[in-house]
């Protein structure tokens, strides 16, 4: 294995089509060759097998990755706007009312939605960190 290495240089519109063509002209003259993004992934293509994997690459975290269909269901039938109760939204989601209060009980503790005046709503997304400044 032998590192291809291409000059970083300022990129202006139009000239990432240039670098993907001469990356793909590479993979396809070194047909055993690995595009790596970082350390991380030639440790996993030079490293002991199993030992040094690079974690897969994902987003940011969200509340929402660790619902179950039912409670997705519910948060999903919840309208932007207004209260609505919770016989309404077990219609909107196709689930009966006491498992519609089951998850609405968790969506709630998860910040995602309010309860108030015996309806539920959406939560107001936290303000950003940047928000307000300028």
């Amino acid at each position: 294995m032998h590192p291809v290495l291409l000059d970083e240089q300022e990129l202006f519109p139009g000239q990432h089509k240039v670098l993907i063509n001469k990356w793909r002209e590479l993979l396809r003259e070194y047909p055993a060759a690995r595009l790596v993004t970082g350390v991380a992934h030639v440790l996993e293509e030079v490293g002991r097998i199993g030992a040094d994997l690079a974690p897969p690459a994902r987003g940011p975290r969200r509340p929402t990755d660790e619902l179950d269909d039912e409670a997705t269901q519910v948060l999903e039938s919840l309208p932007r706007r207004g209260l609505h109760s919770p016989d309404a939204l077990a219609a909107r989601a196709g689930v009966a009312v006491r498992t519609a209060l089951r998850k609405l009980s968790l969506l709630e503790e998860l910040g995602l939605v309010v309860r108030r005046d015996g309806g539920y709503a959406l939560a107001q997304p936290p303000a950003s960190p940047t928000a307000g400044t300028g």
